[in-house]
């Protein structure tokens, strides 16, 4: 089954990514080795864990198991 492109969408990316490179964004925050992100609001603990899990932590394997019980005690008190 073929996916239907989006041709349109696909245009507006392709300026997005042309405007980027030109305005030089991309380079300076290569060299400084930080990062843009969209995130949404209000920010939620599942969407914290999100982002550590994609982006890495120092100490990750102590930080992520007491983000994971935050979560369900938080989830528990949402359910009461």
């Amino acid at each position: 089954m073929k996916i239907p492109i989006d041709f349109l969408q696909a245009k507006k990316d392709k300026e997005i990514r042309k405007f980027r490179k030109k305005s030089g964004h991309i380079k300076e925050y290569e060299q400084q080795g930080t990062f843009v992100a969209r995130l949404p609001y209000p920010l939620q603990i599942g969407d914290i864990i999100n982002i550590i899990q994609r982006m890495g932590i120092v100490d990750e394997e102590k930080v992520l198991p007491q983000l994971y019980k935050i979560q369900n005690q938080i989830e528990i008190k949402y359910e009461d």
